[in-house]
Parts: structure tokens; sequence; C-alpha cells
């Protein structure tokens, strides 16, 4: 079960690879079932689960935890959400360090000084995200002793820019008044459809960080606006949990984190704006990664 769609968002494109892939890999017989709107995922379940599947693979925004439980006997893979259900392996990711890296870079590569951040909504998950993109913006500027301003992020108050929605106009407001402000690096944290933010960015020559797929992928038209983008590696996340759970070495109930470290999360490369990027600033990139996953560097958003 996944989205469809323009607003469907990267990671629904990247479950299906990921159900895809497994079935190249071991054979397994696979059904798709498209949802044209969120949550209407549970109106499909009783077919579903009549079938006798012995796996359903779902999108967190295609279904709830009440469609979940109503269907003790099947087993779930929720993809995006913690269910807390005995009968659903959740995969869900840890966006705060690739938002930290980004933070960096986009505090090392402004030539304004001043980096921006908005959310669809104040969830707990997109305030983390903020905060930790502020939080490598706080590096950058101890690192370097400068002075990068942001914009759409108050840690003091936790209070940020947040469109309160998925609407695309509310959020076209938004993005021109951070833009106005001088912002020239924009992180959009939980909007599904990116690309007329990142039509605006690029008709002003700024840069535009992604989410969840590589932007520049999806969206060659803007290639110049793509720094890079926080991905979701949701395709072998999918993977992974299929195949674990087919040979026993994962279980029902459980929650698969992707993180830098087992390469469920990432940064996207910098594709155009490689050359554009100091040498010693990418330099810095991969030893802060490699500090991030071994553990030797913490990420403290200063209040």
């Amino acid at each position: 079960l996944a989205g469809e769609g323009e607003t469907a968002g990267g990671l629904n494109q990247l479950i299906w690879q990921g159900v895809t892939q497994a079935q190249q890999a071991a054979g397994f017989d696979v059904t798709a079932q498209r949802v044209a709107s969120a949550p209407a995922g549970g109106e499909h379940l009783p077919t579903l689960t009549a079938a006798g599947y012995d796996l359903i693979v779902a999108a967190a925004e295609t279904v709830t935890t009440a469609d979940l439980r109503r269907f003790p006997q099947q087993t779930f893979v929720l993809v995006g959400a913690d269910a807390g259900l005995p009968h659903v392996l959740s995969l869900t990711f840890d966006l705060t360090q690739p938002a930290f890296l980004a933070g960096y870079l986009a505090a090392g590569v402004s030539a304004s000084g001043v980096v921006c951040t908005l959310a669809a909504e104040a969830t707990a998950a997109h305030r983390a995200t903020m905060a930790a993109f502020a939080a490598g913006v706080e590096q950058y500027n101890r690192q370097w002793e400068a002075e990068v301003l942001l914009l759409g992020w108050d840690g003091r108050g936790d209070q940020g820019a947040f469109v309160g929605s998925q609407d695309a106009a509310a959020l076209s407001v938004l993005v021109e008044l951070l833009l106005g402000s001088g912002c020239d690096v924009l992180l959009p944290v939980g909007v599904a459809d990116l690309r007329p933010t990142a039509a605006a960015v690029h008709a002003r020559g700024r840069a535009l960080i992604g989410g969840d797929v590589d932007g520049y992928l999806l969206a060659p038209e803007w290639g110049a606006a793509w720094l890079t983008s926080l991905q979701r590696h949701g395709d072998m996340m999918v993977l992974a949990a299929v195949q674990g759970l087919a040979a026993g070495q994962m279980h029902p109930g459980g929650v698969q984190v992707g993180t830098l470290a087992n390469g469920g999360v990432g940064l996207a490369p910098l594709h155009q704006w490689e050359e554009r990027t100091p040498a010693a600033l990418r330099a810095e990139l991969t030893l802060l990664q490699e500090a991030l996953v071994q553990g030797h560097l913490e990420i403290n958003p200063s209040p």
C-alpha cells in the first residue's frame, strides 16, 4: 500500500522499489495497491488480508494505527512511523544526523550569510529535523567564528516556520517570505511535493535541500537549485525488512530505525554544487559524518 500522484512523496516510490527488489531477489509474489488519497489504504485492508498474503507493506500515510489494529493476525511492515503493535514491524528514519550535516553545508556555501528552514507541520519529527539543521549551522559558526543567520527556527522557544498542512498556496507564501528575507539556502521539512518550491528557488538563483529522495534526480530541470537532499533510503529498508522477516531474522512488533550508520538515511550527492563547494568544506563534512557514525559527535542544539 503506497500513495500515488504528484503529492504522494518520494518515500512512496522507494517503498515500491524495495518491494520490487525483494520480488526479484527471492521470487516473492507481489500485488501492488496504489492509494489515491491518505489515509484511504484502510479501505483495502479487508480485501488484502482475506487474500492470504504473508506480508503487507504499507506507507504510514496510507493507513492509521486503528486500521492495522483491526487485523491482528496479519503481519505488516509499516514504513515511516512506529505503529507500536505486536504484529507490525515498523520502519522509521532518523534524519537528525543528515540534517545536521546539511546545516553545516548550508552555512558553508551561503553567500548571503542567511539560511532558512520550514516544515509542513509542527510534528515532533519535523521539529527534531529543524533543530538538527540549526545545530549544524551553529557548529559551522563555532568552527569558523562565523555569524550565519538561520531563519525559520528558534530553538529557545521550540518555534519554527510551519505551514500547518500540505497547502501549496500557503507553502508558496512562506517560501517567498523566507527567500525575500535574504535566505539563499532553504531546507523544507516534510513537504510532499517540492517541485513548486524548487521552481521558486531556482528562479531566484538560490539553493534548496530536498527530502526523502535525491531532488536532483526527481526534478533535474531545476538542477542548479538542488544543493543536496536528506534521503530516506526506504527501498533498502523495505528490502531488508522483507528478507529479514522471511528468514526469521526480524520479527513483527519491533522497530528498525534508518540511521547514517546502517545506511537507512544520508545526504544525496552535491551534483552541480560539487565544484561550487570548497574542497575543504567537503572534507569537513566527511569527517563530521564519520564522527556521527562512530558516536564521537552528538547533536546538541543550543537553546
